[in-house]
C-alpha cells in the first residue's frame, strides 16, 4: 500500500468513525440511564419488603402483610417493565450498531481521534505503514497514561 493509498484509507476510516463515535455516545448515555433506572424505587421497594416481613413476624395482621408485599412486588414489576426492560433492549441495539460500525479496523483505535492521529502520523512521515502507525499510536497512548498517572 503506497503512502497516498494509506492516507486515503485512514481518511475514509476517520469519516467512518463519526458513526462509531455517535454509537458509542448513545451507548454510554443509555448505560447511564440504566444505572439510574436500577436505583429508581429501590429504597421504596426495600422499605415495603421490610414492612411486610416485620408485619409477618409481629403478626400484625394478614392485610398489612399482603398490602406491603403487593406494593413491593408491584413496584418491582413496574420498574422492570417500564424502565429496565426497554433500556436493556435499547442498549442491545446500540451494541449491535456499534459492532456494525466498527467492522474491519482494530477496535482499540476505532474512534475519530485515533484515526486522525494515525492519519497525521503517516502524513508527517513518522510512520511508513499502518502497522508502524498503530505501534507508534499505542506507544503514545501508553505515554499519555503514564503522564496522567503522575
Amino acid at each position: 500500500m503506497t503512502r497516498e493509498e494509506l492516507l486515503d484509507f485512514l481518511k475514509n476510516k476517520r469519516s467512518a468513525t463519526a458513526g462509531v463515535a455517535s454509537a458509542q455516545q448513545a451507548l454510554a448515555a443509555d448505560q447511564d440511564k440504566l444505572a439510574k433506572d436500577k436505583k429508581r424505587f429501590h429504597k421504596t421497594i426495600i422499605g415495603f419488603g421490610i414492612l411486610a416481613v416485620a408485619a409477618l413476624l409481629l403478626q400484625s395482621g394478614a392485610s398489612l402483610v399482603i398490602t406491603s408485599a403487593a406494593i413491593a412486588i408491584g413496584l418491582f414489576v413496574f420498574k422492570y417493565l417500564h424502565y429496565l426492560s426497554p433500556t436493556n433492549e435499547v442498549i442491545q441495539k446500540d451494541q449491535a450498531s456499534l459492532q456494525q460500525e466498527a467492522n474491519g479496523f482494530p477496535e482499540k483505535f476505532y474512534n475519530y481521534w485515533d484515526a486522525l492521529r494515525l492519519w497525521k502520523l503517516v502524513n508527517e512521515n513518522r510512520a511508513r505503514d499502518l502497522q508502524e502507525a498503530f505501534n507508534l499510536l499505542e506507544t503514545q497512548h501508553f505515554q499519555e497514561d503514564q503522564l496522567a498517572a503522575q
